[in-house]
């Protein structure tokens, strides 16, 4: 039923939340006339839930605009970045390549090459096929 909406899917770019953030106060400024459930309503009819009107409603109101916090957290190092474009290049290169053999050119550990890898960059891991025994019948 929400499968469109863009606030309900796990992975959504933080960018796609702000904007609906910003459409959802716009409305509720100039259209609705601060009214909540004018707002509601003709999100409702778009498939945004409820709920995620009213948060962010709540936030403007404490807040006075409808931005998101940012991430807690250390932040990330410049050097990562770099090592991204790396690892990027590496396995676009070669993409038969080992990740030991990747992790030993570069110089970092096999655990932090495959986080690189498959969750920063999202480059699926390759598996060695085995051969068919019964291929030559």
């Amino acid at each position: 039923m929400y499968s469109k909406c863009p606030c309900l899917t796990r992975h959504v770019k933080h960018s796609s939340r702000q904007l609906l953030a910003d459409r959802i106060v716009h409305f509720f400024l100039n259209v609705a006339n601060k009214e909540a459930k004018t707002t509601v309503r003709h999100f409702g009819i778009q498939k945004i839930p409820r709920m995620t009107v009213y948060r962010v409603l709540k936030r403007y109101l404490e807040r006075g605009n409808s931005l998101y916090k940012k991430s807690p957290g250390r932040p990330v190092a410049p050097g990562t970045v770099k090592l991204k474009a790396k690892v990027r290049m590496l396995f676009e290169n070669d993409p038969h390549l080992s990740e030991r053999a990747a992790a030993t050119t570069l110089g970092i550990s096999k655990s932090y090459l495959h986080h690189i890898k498959v969750k920063l960059l999202g480059i699926k891991p390759l598996t060695r096929q085995k051969e068919d025994i019964n291929k030559d019948e």
